[in-house]
């Protein structure tokens, strides 16, 4: 539901009045279609890894813990991978700070 709530707000909404404002920022040969690829390929890999490891979460803090930080990678690593799709001048150790953060985050 996320990533078809992003589409529609960021695709369609917000394009015409904010994002054309700020045109400089986005790569013209890209659309937010790439982002929404990867929104469901995260979202795919996502439930995939966790129906393969989720009898080896231990209840409690601590296995909420390790859900946590893997949740994390698998949201973080995908999405700010493919930022450059989206943004010009996105260099990948922006990309990678925002992803340890947001690995923290989770």
């Amino acid at each position: 539901m996320g990533t078809i709530y992003d589409l529609v707000v960021n695709g369609f909404l917000l394009e015409g009045p904010v994002y054309s404002k700020h045109m400089s920022l986005f790569r013209q040969d890209s659309s937010m279609l790439w982002l929404t690829v990867a929104n469901f390929v995260a979202a795919l890999v996502f439930v995939w890894v966790y129906d393969k490891v989720k009898s080896s979460f231990s209840q409690g803090w601590k296995g909420g813990a390790t859900y946590g930080l893997y949740a994390g990678i698998l949201i973080n690593f995908p999405t700010w991978i493919f930022a450059h799709l989206l943004f010009n001048n996105f260099s990948y150790i922006v990309a990678w700070a925002i992803i340890l953060s947001g690995i923290g985050w989770e």
